[in-house]
């Protein structure tokens, strides 16, 4: 085998009984969820010869579909709580870092082509057996869960400002996150994502869309621009009892590593894919330190906890609408891959009786939007959610699984000292973790006034 030009040794990762895993059989009946967004492109109807692998240009097209999520719209706020050298200082760490574990996954991908790992689950249940993919298993559920709870935020409560805005209502949020939860129920009654892998693509141009639109609104502010940036007297530079907040609250941009071997695994030339997660990611991580510093230096400590709102006029409403149909199309996809869970445990019944099948699998979905919503209510904002995707999921699959599949495989014929150095970085995640959860819990935000319950009053955009 040949790796970066140089004839390297075969690293062979013998397959072992618990595969039993992912068929449902065996000790462990635990089926890893397949991504929104593969699982979306998976279910197109293929023709006979046609195997639908993807090129480098579609692959670089999901993934990116995968990461341009939602969480730069909660990255200026993160500066204005952590601080712009704390959030640089956060930022820079785990943009690095982040970037170093997704090529060490390709590496341990590059290095078990011998063996079924076209998806996490099936690395993990390979490499390290039935405990650790029960563990990977648990947290994709749990990360596309709150992914769920994330939607449903963005469009209720964009939605809301709209309504108030425009007809001087006073609709609250948890009332439209409740209509929202129930508009988007029909598209959970389709059997598969094939119907909405449309909305899927058109999500991406809408994404870019948007930040065209949040960034101009930017630049034509009246009073303050990224040309023009508030006062330094009116910026919070330095947080330190928020960093830990401020990194798991990012961390949840960087969360892609968990669909890196599915998107791999549909491409004619896996090999290639180190290539389109390096594109991929600095775009990504350019589009990032664009947005969020062009939005600190116009709101200063005035930005809110989600970007738009932030906006009034009618940009307002076009982002807002951008949000919405976001949040619209990608609820349904997400939750796709929770349902694997009770369809998978009921196959059989599938077979014997289709129309009580298709009855528990609706009933299974409404009940997730269900507690989605609760979850919701209870998260309260955009960046609180973010925050335990964050803590609970992405420091997990971006620093710690990542770098302990690469010390078991690839970390075989590497040097010690790399080895070490993933151990570090790994004890600096479980670290990150704990004090992520403390400041979560006694989140104090620097930038309110101590004697005030209300939030400083907000710049908005006149436009």
């Amino acid at each position: 085998m040949v790796k970066n030009g140089q004839p390297v040794q075969k690293i062979n990762v013998e397959p072992t009984e618990n595969t039993a895993l992912l068929n449902g059989g065996g000790n462990v009946n635990f089926t890893p969820p397949m991504s929104p967004f593969v699982q979306a492109r998976a279910s197109i109807t293929k023709t006979p010869g046609d195997e639908t692998k993807c090129t480098e240009s579609e692959a670089r097209a999901v993934f990116m579909n995968y990461m341009m999520g939602i969480s730069f719209l909660v990255y200026p706020y993160v500066v204005r709580v952590s601080g712009v050298f704390g959030f640089l200082i956060t930022f820079t760490y785990l943009a690095a870092v982040s970037f170093y574990t997704g090529l060490s996954l390709c590496d341990v991908l590059d290095d078990t082509d011998d063996i079924k790992n076209d998806t996490f689950g099936d690395l993990i249940i390979n490499v390290l057996g039935n405990f650790w993919a029960v563990v990977v298993a648990s947290l994709q559920y749990c990360e596309l869960f709150f992914y769920v709870v994330a939607y449903i935020v963005m469009m209720g409560d964009n939605f809301c400002v709209i309504i108030n805005s425009v007809f001087s209502t006073n609709f609250q949020f948890w009332e439209s996150r409740l209509l929202w939860c129930i508009l988007v129920l029909p598209t959970l009654f389709l059997k598969n994502a094939k119907a909405l892998s449309a909305l899927s693509d058109m999500a991406v141009k809408v994404t870019f869309l948007m930040l065209f639109l949040l960034l101009l609104g930017q630049f034509i502010h009246k009073e303050t621009t990224p040309w023009k940036p508030v006062p330094a007297t009116e910026i919070n530079w330095w947080n330190y009892n928020e960093m830990w907040w401020g990194h798991a609250t990012c961390m949840a941009g960087f969360s892609g590593h968990s669909v890196i071997p599915e998107i791999r695994g549909e491409m004619q030339r896996p090999r290639n894919f180190r290539k389109v997660f390096s594109q991929t990611y600095g775009l990504i991580i350019a589009s990032f330190v664009i947005t969020t510093y062009t939005a600190y230096a116009t709101f200063g400590n005035a930005a809110e906890t989600q970007l738009t709102f932030n906006y009034t006029g009618w940009i307002a409403v076009l982002i807002q609408l951008c949000i919405v149909f976001n949040g619209y199309s990608r609820v349904a996809l997400t939750v796709y891959p929770i349902s694997l869970f009770f369809q998978e445990r009921f196959k059989e019944l599938e077979k014997s009786n289709n129309s009580l099948f298709w009855t528990g699998t609706f009933t299974f979905r409404t009940i997730i939007m269900v507690f989605a919503f609760v979850a919701s209510v209870i998260l309260g904002s955009l960046d609180r959610v973010m925050t335990v995707v964050g803590i609970i999921c992405a420091i997990f699959f971006v620093y710690i699984i990542t770098l302990l599949l690469w010390n078991t495989v690839t970390g075989k014929t590497s040097s010690m000292g790399r080895k070490l150095i993933n151990y570090v970085i790994i004890l600096i995640a479980a670290f990150s973790i704990v004090m992520g959860l403390i400041q979560l819990m006694n989140f104090v935000d620097p930038t309110i006034p101590i004697a005030g319950t209300e939030v400083i009053d907000t710049m908005k955009l006149e436009v």
